[in-house]
């Protein structure tokens, strides 16, 4: 089976984007295309690429003007429409109307009355409580998520899988002597958490191919020196995953696929060397959910398929940024021989 263009024309994203309009907004995408809710998505999260990437460029004073302006703009309008619809999924369910979901967004009604102490810590130990706005905003949040920087990922991690045959049967071997039953059955997250050679591999994955490659942008909240650049207070700065990530002065031979970068015992890495899901308290909320995502989706095709590069694939990828998400240029094509059990 040949998969041409597996990005573009036949986009991981979409698969993923059906998981989570499901999930969050309880719609069949595979039978209800023209949903307004997904297409309100779908027109959300392209113009927010492109919009995140003029914003963090935008002179403070005329970005104070834009957000007067923004509450009037089409933009805000699907915005507000998506943050609606997740309202009424929870009160739904807050209602006993749907009592059955075993997902994301009802772990976040569920643990509310607590806040996050209960995740982080197992107790309470003050109050802090999550507000219904930021149930809301992060299950929205976690939907964009969902599509192009979790498909960029997992494309990439495909064709650096594909690239590498022996990853793909260290990985397989790691699987099967941990767990040697070898019938077809569901992988779990805590089996997966312990494949030590998966997680080498997906994090080199991301250092070579950061799903944001080019903004992670945080402000300056006072005037002050870095390496004797002033910054003043105010601006925003614009760090480079992609650029940081392939300087050799902190990664040696860093266009070389080398997952024993990130083996037990190696050198650890500056502070700040490595952040393909962001850095400090306001990095990805979803960073976890988003490796797990990405290592069972990986291990499942491993265990049915071998995984071949094919076409215009077979030389370098050229990757591209066309808004926020690496894609690649001209797709990836793979070829997918199914393994004989």
């Amino acid at each position: 089976m040949s998969i041409a263009h597996c990005f573009l024309l036949l986009p991981l994203g979409k698969l993923l984007r059906n998981i989570h309009s499901s999930i969050f907004l309880q719609v069949n995408t595979e039978k209800n295309i023209n949903n307004e809710a997904l297409r309100s998505l779908v027109d959300l999260s392209k113009e927010m690429n492109s919009a995140a990437i003029d914003l963090a460029f935008t002179p403070p004073l005329l970005r104070c003007i834009l957000s007067w302006l923004y509450p009037f703009t089409k933009h805000a309008r699907m915005f507000n429409f998506l943050m609606r619809r997740v309202q009424n999924t929870v009160e739904s369910r807050r209602s006993g109307q749907n009592t059955q979901n075993a997902d994301l967004l009802q772990v976040l009604i569920d643990v509310q009355p607590y806040g996050c102490n209960k995740i982080l810590q197992g107790s309470v130990n003050r109050e802090k409580h999550f507000s219904d706005q930021q149930i809301f905003s992060n299950v929205v949040i976690f939907m964009f998520a969902g599509f192009e920087a979790m498909s960029s990922a997992l494309s990439f991690s495909i064709y650096l899988l594909a690239k590498h045959a022996s990853e793909q049967e260290a990985i397989l071997r790691e699987w099967n002597e941990r767990f040697p039953d070898k019938s077809v059955r569901e992988v779990t997250f805590e089996e997966v958490r312990q494949l030590k050679r998966l997680d080498m591999v997906v994090k080199e994955c991301l250092r070579l191919y950061p799903p944001v490659p080019v903004v992670v942008v945080r402000r300056c909240l006072q005037d002050t020196v870095v390496s004797g650049q002033f910054i003043p207070a105010g601006i925003n700065v614009a760090g480079c995953p992609w650029l940081i990530h392939r300087d050799s002065d902190i990664w040696p031979n860093p266009e070389v696929f080398c997952p024993e970068r990130f083996a037990e015992g190696a050198t650890k890495q500056k502070r700040g060397a490595y952040f393909p899901f962001g850095l400090g308290p306001r990095v990805c909320p979803f960073k976890e959910l988003a490796l797990i995502t990405l290592k069972c989706a990986l291990l499942r095709l491993l265990i049915s398929c071998t995984l071949k590069l094919t076409g215009d694939s077979a030389g370098e990828v050229q990757a591209c940024a066309r808004s926020m998400t690496l894609v690649p240029e001209r797709g990836i094509h793979i070829k997918l021989d199914r393994r004989m059990v």
